[in-house]
């Protein structure tokens, strides 16, 4: 939008054209993402489930992020399950919610050389994801807010960027699939977020 309002390029109906093609297809996709974003936290969303492998999307996800420029400084380490794991849930709501999570986890551990773990760990009813970063961390009274409300407590000076409703979207979808979103974090030694999703075929 910024690149139409120069002369050069305002009286070129074809550079204009192509500009404002990518305008609308970058719209479409923040809408998307909002929609995603704020459809669990409505009352009235329902996962629509289906069979899938929980590894192999958690590796997918963690694979992606490693070459997204946040991660460019960061060591993501993951420890993969040597079968798979299978669970009935919304595949795509899960993506999001993994997404978010390991993305939190690099964004709120600046520096070069940080390290982000990636744990899977099955039960015969449940399977927890877990993320744990080298990170700023948080005292008791911020990890409450962060997980009860739709908000942040990160000094906006950080530059770090995020709304909060991203981790308010994730609870709510975890616990649509009756699951739970559990935190440990400290004040400069980092936080561990974990998804913990039943393995029941309901």
């Amino acid at each position: 939008a910024e690149t139409l309002k120069m002369p050069e390029v305002k009286h070129d109906p074809e550079v204009c054209e192509e500009l404002m093609a990518g305008i609308l297809e970058s719209c479409d996709r923040l809408l998307a993402d909002i929609k995603d974003i704020l459809e669990p936290v409505q009352g009235a969303w329902k996962p629509q489930k289906s069979q899938f492998d929980l590894a192999l999307l958690v590796h997918k996800v963690v694979l992606a992020e490693k070459h997204t420029e946040r991660a460019t400084h960061h060591v993501i380490e993951m420890a993969e399950p040597s079968e798979p794991i299978l669970i009935n849930a919304d595949e795509r709501k899960i993506r999001r919610v993994l997404e978010n999570l390991l993305s939190n986890a690099v964004k709120y551990s600046p520096g070069k050389g940080n390290k982000v773990f990636v744990e899977i760990c099955q039960t015969e009813s449940t399977v927890d994801v877990s993320f744990t970063d080298q990170g700023i961390g948080m005292d008791e009274i911020q990890l409450a807010k962060v997980m009860n409300e739709a908000g942040r407590v990160v000094d906006q000076s950080l530059g770090i960027e995020g709304s909060g409703f991203g981790l308010a979207s994730t609870r709510h979808v975890v616990e649509a699939h009756g699951g739970t979103l559990q935190a440990e974090s400290a004040i400069g030694k980092g936080s561990t977020f974990t998804v913990r999703l039943p393995l029941g075929s309901d």
